[in-house]
């Protein structure tokens, strides 16, 4: 797989975990879900559907342990740094993302020698840039996974971002009991939401995502490493593993500032107008 087909997925990828229609049965779960290290499995023994809280109940459970309702919804910006390892780089490069409300996004990675990839969305426009070459504009389904991640409240805002959901079962993501939440986005797209069991945080999610070859690959995403920023907690630390790639890849945020004053970043595509 080349640089820019290599690329491509991984902003896929990025996009689709930040970052599952029907009701889904707890069977179809523990068939989804494959034992291997990481990823979810149906060992955790099942419960009925009785004793399951509901899928809003997990998502307000989880805004509740992030903070609660009116600090999260009170932050309109967000600058993130860090640091990115994973294809298709050798080596770990930087990572910043700058973020308003309600939806304005850019994401960059940066190698030491220069070189930049960037994927951002205006509010109208998404685009997506590799150094020494031309924007592009994403359309379609790129475009919609995209708007998602550029939500500035994320699973905060979940009956916008989820016009379908229920949970469906439990299972285990790493070392934790989870609860599954079926969900579908508004764009039509379904995946499994993961809170965990003790704490209520937000913990992971298990989706598919066609590659820029058209191939479909299955990715997940293992979210952790909660810290206070601003009197939110934000998670540090998100690891994807993606079918078709041997490592794993990984996002650590090391400085988290909100709130920030006006920056004047720029969100629209470079050279467009």
């Amino acid at each position: 797989m080349n640089r820019m087909t290599l690329w491509g997925a991984l902003v896929a990828a990025l996009i689709a975990a930040l970052l599952a229609g029907p009701v889904v049965a707890q069977d179809a779960v523990q068939g989804a879900v494959q034992d291997r290290g990481d990823q979810p499995t149906g060992e955790t023994p099942a419960v009925s559907a009785q004793e399951l809280p509901t899928a809003d109940e997990l998502f307000e459970r989880h805004i509740e342990a992030i903070g609660g309702r009116d600090a999260v919804f009170a932050q309109t910006s967000r600058r993130i740094s860090g640091i990115y390892t994973g294809p298709p780089f050798e080596f770990p490069v930087r990572l910043t993302i700058w973020q308003d409300a309600p939806n304005r996004f850019h994401l960059r990675l940066a190698e030491p020698a220069g070189a930049t990839m960037d994927v951002g969305f205006d509010g109208k426009t998404g685009w997506r840039a590799v150094s020494g070459a031309s924007a592009q504009k994403l359309e379609g389904q790129d475009l919609a996974e995209l708007r998602q991640t550029a939500d500035f409240y994320g699973e905060a805002n979940y009956s916008v971002r989820y016009p379908e959901r229920q949970t469906v079962g439990t299972a285990t993501l790493g070392d934790k009991s989870v609860y599954v939440v079926a969900v579908k986005t508004i764009d039509g797209r379904e995946l499994f939401v993961m809170f965990d069991t003790e704490t209520g945080l937000f913990t992971g999610t298990r989706s598919k995502f066609a590659d820029p070859s058209g191939a479909v690959r299955e990715m997940i995403s293992v979210i952790s490493e909660y810290e206070d920023a601003g009197g939110v907690l934000y998670p540090r630390r998100i690891e994807q593993l993606i079918g078709g790639l041997e490592k794993r890849i990984t996002y650590e945020y090391r400085k988290v500032e909100v709130d920030v004053p006006d920056d004047g970043h720029d969100y629209s595509m470079p050279g467009d107008g």
